[in-house]
């Protein structure tokens, strides 16, 4: 009997120290999944400081045997005055840097991880901004010595059933170059909108309607090096004084120049930039294909062709509404 209690006893026992062995070699693993986990983020904030650094951002990102440390900036030391003068506070020269802590852990890298990226990424689109502005600089400053006109400005009128008109001035890549200024409120109907510079390479183009009912009446104007004007444009072609540049314009009231010089014209133009002039043209013609002038009770006339029909392209447009606002362009015919 005796014997059976002591076995049962040392079975008890080997159970119980089984337990606390078992218990003991989990934490210790825990422990060292843990160091081997800190020690591998630990190593992924060292490749985040290493990138930061690099992409020469200004931010820092430090870190040290327990944590990582991001700069977020200086706060200012503040010292009180005598202790007779308890409402006086001295402000102090120096200024103590403010970190943000992050410990080496997957959640933390993720948050830093993200925090690094857009860093670098604000940064290089900073500098790519820095670096376009100086390129436009330059550019600009290129274009007024060569005699290329500067402050331009524009009436926009969005008076239908009235008067309309508006300016674009269409780079040679085929987007329409943004207004430097306006004048006036461009929330009105009437304001002007105004640039600094005109580039070579630019067209300026125009489209007016003096009521709803009246034909559309379409410009278009362009400045080139006096050299580069082919022989059978220089009859009108109109040299500018005290500059190197001619000036070619076409409108809807002129009469129609011939084949010949509506093609070489069309090759001082990019296609992007034409394709630029067809679709502006569609979205014209779609605002005002089927309007009937609610004061004279005549329809609009369609546009006769745009632009386009002024460097001898044949364009018919046939505009269905999809969703809201947006149209297809359809049966374009081009007899380039």
């Amino acid at each position: 009997m005796g014997n059976t209690r002591t076995s049962s006893a040392k079975y008890g026992s080997l159970e119980a120290g089984m337990a606390v062995y078992d218990a003991k070699t989990a934490q210790q693993q825990t422990e060292l999944n843990q160091s081997i986990s800190k020690e591998y983020y630990r190593n992924r904030f060292c490749e985040l400081g290493r990138r930061l650094a690099a992409a020469n951002t200004g931010q820092i990102l430090r870190v040290e045997d327990n944590y990582a440390l991001w700069l977020e900036g200086y706060g200012e030391e503040f010292s009180f005055g005598d202790e007779d003068d308890d409402d006086e506070i001295c402000g102090g020269d120096n200024f103590t840097p403010i970190y943000e802590t992050y410990s080496f852990t997957s959640e933390s890298y993720t948050t830093c991880n993200s925090k690094v990226n857009q860093a670098i990424m604000l940064h290089q689109a900073n500098q790519l901004c820095h670096v376009l502005q100086e390129e436009r600089a330059t550019r600009l400053a290129e274009a007024a010595e060569l005699g290329y006109p500067s402050n331009l400005h524009f009436l926009h009128r969005d008076n239908d059933p009235g008067p309309s008109c508006q300016t674009w001035i269409i780079q040679d890549c085929g987007i329409p170059r943004i207004r430097d200024y306006y004048v006036g409120d461009p929330e009105s109907r009437e304001f002007h909108e105004g640039w600094l510079q005109l580039l070579p390479g630019e067209v300026i183009v125009s489209w007016e309607k003096s009521c709803l009912s009246g034909p559309h009446y379409f410009r278009l104007e362009t400045y080139i090096d006096l050299a580069a004007v082919p022989q059978e444009l220089k009859c009108i072609a109109e040299t500018m004084p005290s500059t190197t540049l001619a000036h070619l314009s076409l409108d809807s009231w002129m009469p129609a120049i011939s084949a010949k010089q509506q093609k070489s014209l069309r090759g001082l133009f990019s296609t992007a930039l034409m394709e630029c002039l067809g679709d502006l043209q569609a979205h014209i013609d779609c605002a005002y294909r089927d309007a009937i002038d609610p004061i004279y009770g005549n329809p609009s006339p369609n546009i006769a062709g745009g632009w386009l029909a002024l460097l001898g392209i044949k364009q018919t447009y046939v505009m269905e509404v999809l969703e809201g606002e947006e149209f297809a362009v359809e049966d374009v015919e081009d007899d380039m």
